[in-house]
This record gives structure tokens, sequence and C-alpha cells, in this order.
């Protein structure tokens, strides 16, 4: 289903002016736009792999779980505890330990 140009325009979210709106449905419907958009699906089609880390960098999540990974180290050192060890860690990771 396509929309008229008066029904986006009338879509406007919160705290956007209208000028700045109707400015960015008129780029999303250029033809610039429109080949640019075709392009960066076409090249995420090609990749053959989807990403699913969401909005955090790679090597931010990396650095995650290298960090998760030294604290079970950690952990598994000072406690004789397997399964202490791991309520430590999820924890300390899901709430910062508190």
């Amino acid at each position: 289903m396509t929309r008229t140009d008066d029904q986006n325009y009338d879509n406007r979210p919160d705290g956007v002016s209208k000028q700045n709106w109707t400015n960015l449905v008129d780029y999303w419907y250029s033809p610039e736009f429109q080949k640019l958009s075709k392009l960066g699906k076409d090249a995420r089609a090609s990749l053959g792999y989807a990403h699913f880390s969401g909005a955090t960098r790679f090597a931010n999540r990396r650095a995650e779980l290298e960090d998760a990974n030294n604290k079970v180290k950690e952990c598994l050192a000072s406690s004789s505890s397997k399964s202490r060890v791991d309520i430590e860690v999820f924890n300390d990771l899901m709430y910062n330990g508190e």
C-alpha cells in the first residue's frame, strides 16, 4: 500500500518541525535517494549473511564478551562453586554488580 504525499506529510513524528519533515519526505521520494536506497538494498542482499548485533558495534560487543570471559575466569579462580560463579558473573554483567 502506498501513501499519498499528503498522508506522508501528515505522519510527522512529535518533535520534528513541519518544514524539516516535509524536506525529509521529499528527499526520501527523490530519484537520488531511491537510487541510493536500491544500491544499499542490493549491497546488503549480496553479503550472504545477516548481522544481529543491533546498534552495538562489533568491536564493542567483542570487548564486552572479553570482559565477561575475564570475569568468569576471575570468579572461577576465587570460588569453588560453579553455580555461584554463574550467578556472580550474571549479576555483574546484567546489573553492574548491584
